[in-house]
C-alpha cells in the first residue's frame, strides 16, 4: 500500500540549558567603562605616577564563557508542579524522567473533570522528543492517573524523532489530530500519527489513546521507524485503550506498524489491551501492519470490540498486508466489521520483492 508523499517536518531546535559560570558580568552598553575596569585603570595610574619605576598595567578582560565546554544536554529527572503545557515542553529537552505533581500551591492548571489538561494548540504543535536519547513522562501524579496530553484536535501529540527512545506511562492522550495543515486552524504534520508518530522507539503502558485521527494512517499511533541502519527498535504497547481514533485516508484506525523502506528489523509487543471502536477508512479498522515491514508483531491477552474497516477496507481488527510475521495468542474479536474481506483479521500476499511472506498465526483466540 502507497502512501501520499510525507511532508517534511522540522526538529526543535535544543535550548542551550547548561553553561559553565566562569564569573562572566553583564556586558556594558556602548561607550561605557565597567567600573571594575575604571577601579583597575585608576590603580595601574596611581602605581604609574607614585612609583619610581612603574609602568603601565594592562587591565584583563573579564573571563568569558568557554562555549566549547557547554553541555548540549544535562538529563535528570524533573517533576513538574505547575501542570502547563509551557512547562512540560521546556523539560522533554533535558530530563531523563518526568513527573507531576500538580497537588500544589505552584500549580497555575486547574483540574477539568477531576482531570489536569495539558492542551497544546496550531502555534505550539507537538511535543517533541528531540534529540534527548531517552525520555519517560509518567502522569500518575502521586498515584492518580489524571494527567491529559490533548492535541485540541489541532495538532498531534507527539514526535518521536529517529534514534531516541521514549516511554508514555498513566497517561492520556486525547484529541489529536495529524493534518497536512491545509485546514486552517490546524498545525502541519505529515498527516501520520494523529496522538504519535514514532520515528525512533516507543513504548507505553497504561496509557488511554482517546478521539486522535491522521489524515493518512494510524489515527493513535504510526510506528515508522527511521533509526540508524543497524538500530532495531522494539516497540512496546502493554495495558492500554485505543478508543474511537480514526484514520481518515485509509488503513490503521488505532496504530499503523509501517516500516516500509527501511530495512532494520523491528519488532511491536502489544499485551493486555483493548482496541474498542476504532475505524479505518481502509485497511485495518484497528491495526494495520504493512508494506513489507521487516517487523515480527506479537499481540497478547488483548481485546478488540467493534473495530471498523470502511470504504472496501480489509480486516476490521487487524489487517496483515505485505508484512512479515504477526502472531495473536489468547486474544478475543467481537463485533469487527470489513466491508471487504476479514471481518476480523485479513492477510494478504507478502513482498516477495523483499523476499518477505505474509504469516499470521493466531492460537487460543476467540471470535464472536
Amino acid at each position: 500500500m502507497s502512501h501520499p508523499a510525507r511532508h517534511p517536518r522540522g526538529r526543535l531546535a535544543l535550548p542551550l540549558v547548561a553553561s559553565l559560570a566562569l564569573g562572566l558580568a553583564a556586558l556594558p552598553a556602548l561607550g561605557t567603562v565597567p567600573a571594575s575596569h575604571a577601579a583597575a585603570a585608576h590603580v595601574a595610574h596611581t602605581a604609574e605616577a607614585t612609583g619610581p619605576v612603574a609602568k603601565h598595567v594592562p587591565v584583563p578582560d573579564p573571563p568569558r564563557a568557554n562555549h566549547a565546554l557547554i553541555t548540549p544536554f544535562l538529563l535528570g529527572p524533573t517533576t513538574i508542579t505547575d501542570c502547563t503545557t509551557a512547562n512540560l515542553m521546556a523539560a522533554i529537552p533535558t530530563s531523563s524522567s518526568i513527573t507531576f505533581n500538580c497537588h500544589t500551591l505552584a500549580n497555575t492548571n486547574a483540574p477539568v473533570g477531576g482531570r489536569y489538561v495539558l492542551a497544546l494548540t496550531a502555534i505550539t504543535g507537538p511535543f517533541d522528543s528531540g534529540v534527548n536519547p531517552s525520555l519517560t513522562i509518567d502522569g500518575s501524579d502521586g498515584g492518580s492517573n489524571d494527567i491529559t496530553l490533548d492535541g485540541a484536535n489541532v495538532t498531534r501529540i507527539l514526535t518521536v524523532e529517529p534514534s531516541t527512545s521514549v516511554t508514555l506511562k498513566n497517561l492520556e492522550l486525547a484529541h489529536g489530530n495529524a493534518s497536512d495543515g491545509t485546514v486552517t486552524g490546524t498545525f502541519a504534520t505529515n498527516g501520520y500519527g494523529g496522538a504519535v508518530e514514532a520515528l525512533g522507539q516507543l513504548t507505553a503502558t497504561n496509557v488511554v489513546f482517546y478521539q486522535n485521527q491522521a489524515l493518512h494512517a494510524g489515527g493513535a499511533l504510526e510506528l515508522d521507524s527511521a533509526s540508524a541502519i543497524g538500530v532495531t527498535n522494539a516497540d512496546v504497547i502493554s495495558q492500554s485503550t485505543f478508543s474511537g481514533n480514526t484514520a481518515n485516508g485509509k488503513p490503521g484506525g488505532a496504530i499503523s506498524i509501517d516500516y516500509n523502506g527501511f530495512d532494520n528489523p523491528q519488532t511491536v509487543d502489544i499485551t493486555g489491551s483493548l482496541f474498542e471502536s476504532n475505524a479505518a477508512n481502509g485497511n485495518g479498522g484497528a491495526i494495520e501492519v504493512e508494506n513489507g515491514s521487516p517487523a515480527t508483531v506479537t499481540i497478547a491477552g488483548s481485546a478488540f470490540e467493534y473495530n471498523t474497516a470502511g470504504d472496501t477496507g480489509d480486516g476490521g481488527a487487524i489487517n496483515v498486508d505485505n508484512a512479515d510475521n504477526v502472531t495473536v495468542n489468547a486474544s478475543t474479536f467481537v463485533g469487527n466489521t470489513a466491508t471487504d474481506d476479514g471481518g476480523a483479521i485479513d492477510s494478504n500476499s507478502g513482498n516477495f520483492s523483499k523476499g518477505v511472506q505474509s504469516l499470521v498465526n493466531v492460537n487460543n483466540s476467540t471470535f464472536t
